[in-house]
């Protein structure tokens, strides 16, 4: 869930935009034990990275736009300019053609990124609802993410706070 609309020199849980000085969330928050509910599980256009980066119609994917990444195209690891990552080529007839490469950018948790080049994370605009989660299993600032390495692609849970990749799409 790229909620942070701007880089940051590090990333962590005590400069994270939405969660107070309590370890409290104070938006994207569907429980009471958790922070202020609100109800909101898909960012708004205002707390999105991709619309704050590159204009109206952009947006991070959803779940559901990136698990069709997953079911509808192959998945190649290969290199682009020097950087690792999956080249993604759709399966689709009539689109066969099309594809996109996805770096595997690594992460920033503090200042560092030592999974460059190795591993890629990539939000997506959903966070879970965390009423239905373990908090003693799961941070409470979740969200949905790809996780891409060498030889797998899937999807996890995990807290918002870090420098995650997004992958923008356009809305016409």
């Amino acid at each position: 869930m790229g909620c942070e609309t701007s880089l940051k020199e590090s990333y962590s849980a005590e400069n994270y935009k939405w969660v107070n000085t309590l370890g409290r969330l104070t938006k994207y928050c569907t429980s009471s034990h958790l922070g202020r509910p609100d109800g909101l599980t898909i960012l708004e256009p205002a707390d999105d990275a991709a619309t704050a980066a590159l204009g109206d119609g952009w947006r991070t994917p959803t779940q559901k736009e990136m698990q069709e990444l997953l079911e509808k195209c192959t998945w190649t690891w290969s290199s682009l300019n020097g950087c690792q990552g999956y080249m993604v080529r759709s399966n689709v007839k009539g689109y066969t053609d099309k594809y996109i490469f996805l770096p595997a950018a690594g992460l920033f948790f503090g200042n560092e990124n030592p999974t460059l080049n190795y591993y890629g994370y990539y939000w997506t605009s959903e966070c879970p609802d965390l009423s239905d989660l373990d908090p003693k299993k799961t941070p409470v600032e979740s969200a949905y993410y790809l996780d891409i390495q060498i030889e797998t692609a899937g999807w996890s849970v995990t807290s918002r706070v870090g420098g995650f990749t997004i992958r923008p799409v356009y809305t016409k």
